[in-house]
């Protein structure tokens, strides 16, 4: 019986989104969203023009790169972390606490993994509406907004990483919606309002090395940690969830403006 049940399941075809809500965001930006000419940029961030324009060195930009960058770099660190190990284990981890599988080809594995996309979608609804409410927020709560995404976010990992009920993980990701957010939203607006408008591209750019560059180191101990926890996905979850506690407890050490 659970054979057929098994193979019913796998020959139902998951359906597709044809609406693109990164299609369509990209769109209404560039439409809509107007960049300085450059004597209007040079202007607003009070920038002579007259000095001669010399592209700085890599090293240059690292050495003369505001505190600010180094401090969001650390979050950033743990944060990310954080994210890698929900986005490679939350499946393996809802199939095992949830549809009682560890056995990538069985029905439940599966049902585990479209459950998973049903949850991406659900985030993206909580992250979009989290937006709308924190656009009203004041600029001087930055930080506190920050710590508080990173610790929603670390609450929905713990509650992924341990219930029995699909439901249970659907609302907590909820709270990854609200993490989402602020990890691609308030790092980049902390460090820009710590730029003074020279080679703010170059450092945005650099910055991004601070999302990658986690998720590799990440990846690699994972070789180390995946077997000292027993092969379990559930407590490569339960790390990615103190990663992004420390991630949410760094962001006091940032000096935004610096």
């Amino acid at each position: 019986m659970e054979g057929k049940r098994g193979s019913e399941c796998l020959l139902k075809p998951v359906s597709n989104i044809d609406f693109n809500p990164l299609l369509v965001t990209s769109l209404v930006t560039i439409f809509n969203v107007h960049e300085y000419d450059p004597k209007t940029y040079a202007k607003y961030h009070k920038i002579n023009e007259s000095k001669q324009k010399v592209t700085p060195s890599l090293w240059k930009l690292l050495k003369t790169a505001p505190r600010s960058f180094w401090e969001l770099a650390i979050v950033q660190l743990f944060s990310w972390i954080g994210i890698m190990y929900t986005w490679t284990y939350a499946t393996g981890a809802m199939a095992n606490n949830i549809w009682n599988t560890t056995n990538p080809a069985s029905s439940g594995f599966q049902a585990a993994g479209n459950w998973y996309g049903v949850m991406t979608a659900f985030y993206s609804v909580a992250a979009l509406l989290w937006g709308l409410f924190y656009a009203k927020t004041k600029a001087t709560q930055r930080k506190f907004w920050y710590s508080f995404g990173l610790f929603a976010d670390a609450i929905s990992i713990i509650i992924v990483a341990t219930t029995h009920n699909q439901w249970v993980a659907l609302i907590a990701f909820a709270l990854y919606g609200i993490g989402n957010f602020t990890i691609n939203t308030l790092p980049y607006t902390m460090l820009t309002t710590s730029l003074d408008g020279r080679n703010n591209g170059s450092y945005l750019g650099l910055f991004n090395i601070a999302v990658c560059l986690p998720q590799i180191i990440g990846s690699l101990a994972s070789f180390t940690i995946f077997p000292l926890v027993g092969n379990s996905q559930s407590m490569m979850m339960i790390i990615g969830f103190v990663a992004m506690v420390i991630g949410g407890f760094s962001v006091a050490i940032v000096h935004e403006g610096k």
